[in-house]
């Protein structure tokens, strides 16, 4: 009897002791560390798996762009350009799965993407039907706008992904874009002047 008031008065005074204390706040601490670090690699895998879902409906979104114009009759220098978008496209895509692949993360959807696709099929919808002249002015209008916003998203997107390897792709996607938006222009300016003298022989 003796002994076990003195096993119990022990375990009393433990528990109030300063020792026993800094040993017990010392393992709650550590557990909401360990929570919270957890949270945060929750939240960066939810991030980098956003930035992976829309890189692949923009890769594909400008492939089937690209694969609309490849069976039109267009002029040289736009089929020029859309051969340019597939194959750029098509590489930025298997390499974005790599490193999907790699992260063991899988792409994502949210909001951005949804609208993303959204915009895309609106675009295919309303070039299919189109051909020749009024077909090249409107694809290249919508290349123009298209990654215009893919370079506003891009830049977007490059201030909430954490993975190294994904954000050094996302910086080529966006040097990427850039090129093919300034292509774009350049075509979109050529169809406007061409126009114009057409227009102007018209009235002569």
């Amino acid at each position: 009897m003796k002994s076990k008031i003195l096993l119990l008065s022990i375990a009393s005074t433990l528990a109030f002791s300063p020792a026993f204390a800094a040993s017990n706040s010392t393992n709650q601490n550590s557990a909401t560390t360990a929570n919270t670090t957890s949270n945060q690699a929750a939240t960066n895998n939810q991030a980098d798996g956003e930035v992976l879902g829309f890189l692949v409906v923009l890769d594909q979104n400008e492939m089937t762009a690209a694969k609309d114009a490849l069976s039109k009759k267009v002029s040289p220098k736009v089929k020029s350009y859309a051969k340019m978008l597939w194959n750029d496209h098509n590489k930025n895509l298997k390499e974005t799965m790599r490193i999907s692949k790699k992260m063991n993360q899988s792409p994502v959807d949210n909001s951005q993407t949804t609208a993303l696709k959204q915009q895309g099929q609106q675009t295919e919808a309303t070039l299919q039907p189109l051909n020749d002249r009024d077909f090249e002015v409107a694809f290249i209008d919508a290349m123009v706008k298209g990654h215009q916003d893919a370079l506003n998203a891009i830049d977007q997107n490059m201030n909430t992904v954490s993975n190294k390897e994904l954000k050094k792709h996302l910086k080529a996607t966006r040097t990427s874009v850039q090129h093919h938006l300034d292509q774009a222009k350049k075509i979109q300016q050529s169809l406007q002047n061409s126009n114009s003298n057409a227009n102007g022989n018209s009235n002569s």
